[in-house]
């Protein structure tokens, strides 16, 4: 902090100080004098207040005693008594009385009435009016004990009872000359000159008196505090005490706090009275002059600070000012300037500063003028130093950095550096030579000795043949691989230049050394797997290729015959849904494996892809052998096998061809065991085929149909015809099942039974399906707008069509854009359809029925037939397939399954449609049955859109 803040800080605190230890003093002794004086003050109030209460009271009490002892109180007390009077008598005595009591010069003015009451409390004269004689009594009856006692006085407060005045009263007992009691005398007293003569004292703005008996009603109070203060919990303490005599003293003070004010109380206990008198005054108009002082105080204090604080920084300026100046100018000079000067001619302590400064700029400028000489010849000298410097310095910079550089590059690479001095022969290497070679290389050796000290000796010949041929061609560098010498796997690559003199001599020899041992490993798993399985580690179809060429050459030029097997899994497909990729991985592994133990070395076994292997037979010794080879490899393939603990049963279906016979290049070869394979596949799986020329007929036939069903589907070229279903109870029409139909151009009508297998086995049934079932609810949309009575239509659906996790999704789609409800609509499905992955597709199936499709179980007693499966699957209708119906009027076996079949329909609430009726004695024996609904030719074939709706306008029964 500078002087010209400390100087005026410092007198504040030296004028504040003093008059803050005054204000605190002069308060602290004048509120603690103003309260001594309040105390005494209060004292010599309550003292005077006592007195003059004690002495009318005292008063009174003579009053009431001389007016009770009056000969005509008595006598009129005994008349009553004795009922000696009449209402007459009775008025007469009340005027004397009143005469003789108010007309003596002793009565107070503030004497408000006077009674006298027998021994049952019974007031039997008062001076005023008659009727309110009754109001006394009851007041007096209540408070009868009090009113025998001569020693204190009755203090009622009986308000609105004489004519609202607040009074009080004194009794006096009536004796007779026989010192007989007889009653009560009693004058009531009015409050109000008590309490004026109380308001007369003045005790500030909120100073009070007020008096209080010990059951703390409010008797007297100079304003109107009393109440207030009479509840505070200290005064209720301090009345307790005092009508209880637990206090050593009648009288003292007492402070109380009533809300946020402090009050100060002089309390004076009257024991003859059982009355307290307090004085109170609040201690806020006690202190209130010492308060004035403080505040008097506090402006002083203000106005000497103003004042103080105004002297303190003038005088401040004029001390600090020179000094001020002075440090700007030195401030200046600390700068460089030294042609400053200081300007302060007072002749004090400043101005003599002042010169002293000044005249040592000048010698310093003095100074300075010569070093500057000096320092201009010592500064040329020191930029050529510099100049030098740092052309060492950033020389030093240059070497360092390739010096990193170089340490990096060696750090980093996977490579040793090495170098050999071809004079001294001398071998120098980085760390990593150690890590990588392993080898250490003494000095003396000449360059060809370290080359043989690290290879193998097969190498070695090689591998300095090279280094001369090197040297001699003048190539840029040599390069050599090779395997570290006493190893198996580690494969070192090393490469280097040699440097030579001007002479043409070789100087130095520099290069490098790597472990190329990962890349040798990967190139040797490239080439492995260029040729082979990954996962079963077979030969794969580019070996087969190579493998095959040289075995079709062989066979021509030693005219022999060999065979090709091409093996396919059966339901591989379906074993990797089922059970997981991983888990037909392992299933290929355990084939290969079993295929690898069964054929021996002369034959060739090749992974071709997927699930399908080849094996190859380069030269068939007999026909028969051949034949008897191939039966036993499929019997061998088929077969439970166990993997991860689960046991599934194998089965395989192979293709045969033999060459040159059925082909002389491989891809003939390859397609004509693949025709065989199919052929096999087509016929039940489980199955071995030998390739004929009759099967490349049915191949082209296949791919034919299977070209035309994806034009149709490309160009919705299908036919939906509808076979009418009747009810057997009233030969209507109860609904149809639609039937897919194929009519092409060029291939003409195709079967369904042709067509329908090569789209399930393409997957081309799932659009095939979504677009019957897309024509069928337009169309069932259409005759159900229009009116026509019958129930829903029936579509087939395929186990591959419950398959696709998008069905239902489809069936939804469909029914939303075609607007058709689903009770319209019925799904027909197969036993066989549904036995695979049947949890799920019986999940599907519920949710169909849920939306409101109806499900009827197809073609029932041809498959598997378990009623376990009626059970299970959640249909509404069993169809009896044709070839019960053809023979049910012949065959009493099958009329007795078709009675079994319909009880147990029955029984479970499902319908029954036979289908494939078309013979009158049938339909009538189904109908005799109980059958609910039948159709076939006998009704109508399948038909036409147009067609059916013709039937439907007919409205009639179906004539047969």
């Amino acid at each position: 902090m500078d002087i010209k803040t400390k100087l005026p800080l410092s007198m504040v605190i030296l004028l504040v100080t003093p008059l803050i230890l005054l204000g605190i003093i002069s308060y602290t002794y004048a509120s603690s004098n103003l309260i001594k004086i309040s105390k005494d003050n209060m004292t010599h109030i309550i003292k005077m207040g006592s007195g003059e209460l004690q002495n009318v009271i005292k008063k009174q009490h003579i009053e009431t005693k001389l007016m009770s002892e009056k000969k005509e109180v008595v006598d009129f007390f005994f008349k009553c008594n004795n009922k000696m009077f009449n209402e007459e008598f009775y008025n007469k005595q009340t005027k004397a009385i009143k005469s003789i009591l108010y007309g003596s010069k002793i009565v107070s003015y503030d004497l408000l009435n006077s009674l006298i009451i027998n021994k049952d409390g019974k007031v039997v004269f008062n001076t005023l009016k008659r009727e309110y004689a009754f109001n006394f009594n009851s007041v007096f009856k209540e408070n009868a004990n009090m009113l025998y006692d001569t020693n204190i006085i009755t203090n009622l407060k009986i308000l609105s009872k004489l004519e609202g005045k607040d009074s009080y009263i004194i009794t006096n007992p009536i004796i007779n000359e026989d010192g007989k009691f007889l009653g009560v005398f009693a004058n009531v007293y009015n409050y109000k000159y008590l309490e004026n003569s109380l308001k007369q004292v003045k005790l500030g703005k909120s100073g009070c008196i007020i008096c209080s008996n010990l059951d703390k009603n409010l008797l007297l109070e100079s304003n109107n505090k009393g109440a207030k203060i009479i509840k505070n919990p200290s005064i209720e303490k301090l009345i307790n005490k005092l009508g209880k005599g637990k206090t050593s003293s009648f009288n003292g003070f007492i402070k109380i706090k009533e809300g946020q004010e402090e009050i100060l109380i002089r309390y004076n206990y009257i024991p003859r009275y059982k009355e307290i008198l307090m004085v109170c005054q609040s201690m806020k108009d006690i202190k209130g002059p010492a308060m004035n002082i403080a505040k008097m105080i506090i402006i002083v204090t203000i106005i000497f600070l103003i004042i103080g604080i105004t002297l303190t920084i003038y005088l401040s300026n004029c001390l600090t000012k020179p000094i001020t100046n002075l440090m700007h100018v030195m401030e200046r000079a600390s700068n460089g300037d030294l042609n400053v000067k200081h300007n302060y001619n007072r002749k004090n302590e400043l101005g003599r500063l002042s010169q002293s400064f000044n005249k040592m700029i000048r010698i310093l400028k003095n100074n300075y003028d010569e070093l500057s000489e000096v320092y201009g010849k010592l500064s040329i000298a020191q930029n050529e130093l510099k100049d030098k410097y740092l052309q060492l310095q950033n020389n030093e910079k240059e070497l360092k950095r390739i010096k990193d550089i170089y340490t990096i590059a060696v750090n980093g690479s996977n490579e040793a550096i090495w170098e050999y001095n071809n004079t001294t022969n001398k071998f120098y290497y980085s760390e990593k030579w150690n890590t990588i070679v392993g080898i250490d290389i003494n000095g003396g050796l000449k360059f060809e000795e370290i080359l043989a000290l690290l290879c193998n000796e097969e190498d070695k010949e090689d591998f300095q043949r090279s280094y001369l041929n090197y040297i001699n061609n003048d190539e840029e560098f040599f390069k050599y691989e090779f395997k570290l010498r006493d190893s198996t796997d580690q494969w070192i690559l090393l490469k280097g230049s040699v440097n030579k003199d001007k002479f043409g001599n070789i100087d130095r020899v520099v290069g490098s050394v790597s472990d190329i041992s990962e890349r040798k490993i990967a190139e040797e798993q490239i080439r492995f797997f260029a040729y082979n399985d990954p996962l079963t580690e077979l030969p794969n179809k580019t070996s087969f290729n190579s493998d095959m060429s040289k075995i079709l050459k062989n066979c021509n030029s030693c005219k022999g015959e060999g065979g090709v097997i091409f093996i396919d899994i059966d339901d591989f497909n379906k074993i990797n849904d089922d059970l997981g990729h991983n888990f037909g991985d392992d299933l290929l592994k355990c084939v290969a494996s079993r295929l690898r133990h069964k054929l021996s070395n002369e034959l060739g076994l090749y992974r071709f892809a997927g699930d399908e292997f080849i094996v190859t037979i380069p030269h068939i010794q007999s026909e028969e052998y051949f034949r008897k080879f191939c039966y036993d490899l499929l019997s061998y393939m088929n077969g439970e096998v166990c993997i991860h603990g689960k046991q599934i049963y194998l089965s395989a279906s192979m293709g045969v061809s033999r060459f040159p016979r059925d082909g002389n290049n491989i891809d003939l070869i390859l397609k004509n065991t693949h025709t065989a394979m199919y052929r096999a596949k087509h016929l039940g799986k489980n199955q071995i085929e030998f390739y004929s020329k009759v099967m490349s007929t049915e191949l082209k036939r296949h791919n034919e149909i299977e070209s035309i069903l994806r034009k149709c589907i490309d160009k919705d070229k299908f036919i939906v015809k509808y076979q009418p279903q009747i009810n057997c109870n009233n030969g209507e029409i109860y609904g149809f099942e639609a039937l897919l139909r194929l009519d092409n151009n060029d291939c003409g009508f195709i079967s369904p039974g042709e067509f329908i297998p090569i789209a399930e086995e393409s997957g081309l049934i799932i659009p095939i399906g979504n677009l019957v079932m897309k024509k069928v609810c337009k169309q069932n949309k259409i005759w159900k707008d229009k009116g026509y009575n019958y129930k829903k239509i029936a579509v087939n659906i395929s186990a591959k069509q419950l398959k696709d996790e998008r069905f239902l999704d489809s069936v939804k789609q469909i029914l939303k854009e075609t607007d058709l409800e689903p009770k319209y609509l019925e799904f027909e499905i197969t036993e066989t359809s549904v036995l695979d992955s049947m949890d799920s597709k019986v999940g599907i199936l519920r949710k169909l029925k849920n939306m409101g499709i109806s499900i009827s179980l197809d073609d029932f007693g041809t498959g598997y037939s378990s009623l376990n499966y009626l059970r299970i699957l959640p249909v509404d209708n069993i169809k009896i397939d044709k070839s019960f119906v053809d023979d049910i009027c012949d065959d009493k076996v099958k009329s007795s399954i078709i009675d079994g079949l319909i009880v147990v329909a029955k029984n479970m609430n499902l319908s029954i449609i036979a289908e494939g009726v078309e013979e009158p004695k049938q339909y009538s024996m189904l109908k005799n049955k109980k059958c609910d609904f039948v159709q076939g030719y006998l009704f109508s074939k399948p038909i036409m859109p147009n067609e059916a709706e013709e039937l439907l306008k007919k409205g009639t029964k179906l004539k047969l």
